[in-house]
């Protein structure tokens, strides 16, 4: 488990930590600088980290939290500070250990905590879910997948990507009909991590949806092709991306256009660059290329890297799902509301959904 503490915001008045020559003896007992403890299930991005802070500095929520609000923790000179603490994708589905260990660590090493934000999937809000917080709780701030009835604790603001997640799934299979001419589910995959707490509902919304007619793949196991999640619990780090990929494309035929539907699983999005490296090589490839291939993938974050790599979204790929980087700006802004004690935060957001193209 990689930790770290650092200022997010390279030289900025607002985000860091203040030193002793910053601010006078009687400061520093009466306002300490307030931390925020933000765990991730594998490793927050640097434009992640921005995004967040962006959303912290932001005065859209909270005007005059920044200044001229003497009441306001977060006036200057007092600065916020963040520490996090990354799993780096070290977990399965019943290998929780890593994660509430960090969970853990998170809460009771991070000095003077006024918030903990915790992302990275339905793994992280659970593990969080399951602190102990005492009489009076930390606010705590999550970016979760769908909607999980089990995040019940009081103190837990929940961002979901995926609201409705049937609903997203249905309209990335009516995408790929309308727009890319893929007319039979036999001819889609769902790429899917098994390790992953969200699934065995994702496959159960994928057998509905398509009549049991669509193709999946576990990419924790590519030999399980079945719609019922295996019984073998492997970690993360074990997850072979090539094989995976290979096998979900041998799943269809060549012979017309075929889709595979990435989900929205936290460790294939820090590894969407090989996914989409791995792509990039078997349908290039000199021999044997893979033709007639559309990659449907669930984050707005994929498409400048699959643009990059050479592939034309009118063509060879599509996104239907939500912006992580306006994900994290939403938390930074719900984090100042938070510190700042401006408004009210609600319970329960769902993130905007982004159709490309």
């Amino acid at each position: 488990m990689a930790q770290n503490r650092r200022d997010f915001i390279k030289g900025s008045a607002i985000v860091g930590v203040v030193g002793a020559s910053a601010a006078s003896a009687e400061q520093r007992l009466h306002d300490d600088p307030p931390w925020i403890g933000f765990l991730h299930s594998t490793a927050l991005e640097p434009d992640l980290e921005d995004a967040f802070v962006e959303g912290l500095k932001s005065d859209t929520d909270t005007p005059n939290v920044w200044n001229g609000n003497s009441s306001s923790p977060l006036d200057a000179p007092n600065r916020v500070v963040i520490r996090k603490v990354s799993v780096r994708g070290k977990y399965g589905r019943s290998q929780t250990n890593p994660l509430r260990n960090a969970a853990q660590d998170t809460q009771q090493l991070t000095p003077n905590p006024k918030l903990l934000v915790a992302a990275g999937g339905n793994v992280v809000a659970i593990a969080v879910n399951g602190l102990t917080y005492g009489t009076k709780p930390i606010p705590v701030l999550v970016a979760m997948g769908r909607p999980d009835s089990s995040i019940s604790q009081s103190n837990i603001k929940k961002i979901i990507l995926e609201n409705d997640s049937r609903d997203l799934l249905a309209k990335k299979i009516g995408h790929l009909q309308a727009n890319f001419s893929v007319t039979s589910f036999s001819q889609m995959v769902l790429f899917y991590n098994g390790n992953s707490k969200m699934s065995q509902p994702q496959l159960d919304e994928w057998a509905s949806l398509t009549g049991s007619a669509g193709k999946q793949i576990d990419a924790s196991d590519p030999t399980n092709f079945s719609a019922t999640v295996g019984t073998a619990d492997k970690d993360n780090t074990k997850i072979k991306l090539k094989d995976a990929i290979q096998a979900a494309i041998g799943l269809t035929s060549g012979q017309s256009v075929r889709a595979i539907i990435v989900t929205s699983d936290s460790y294939f999005t820090m590894h969407r660059g090989k996914i989409i490296r791995l792509i990039k090589n078997l349908t290039t490839r000199r021999v044997n290329p893979i033709k007639n291939l559309v990659m449907c993938y669930p984050l707005d974050e994929y498409d400048q890297d699959a643009q990059q790599a050479g592939f034309d979204p009118d063509t060879d790929f599509a996104i239907v799902g939500p912006s992580l980087t306006d994900v994290y700006n939403l938390l930074g802004r719900r984090a100042a509301q938070i510190l700042g004690n401006v408004g009210t935060v609600p319970d329960t957001e769902a993130a905007t959904i982004v159709t490309k193209p």
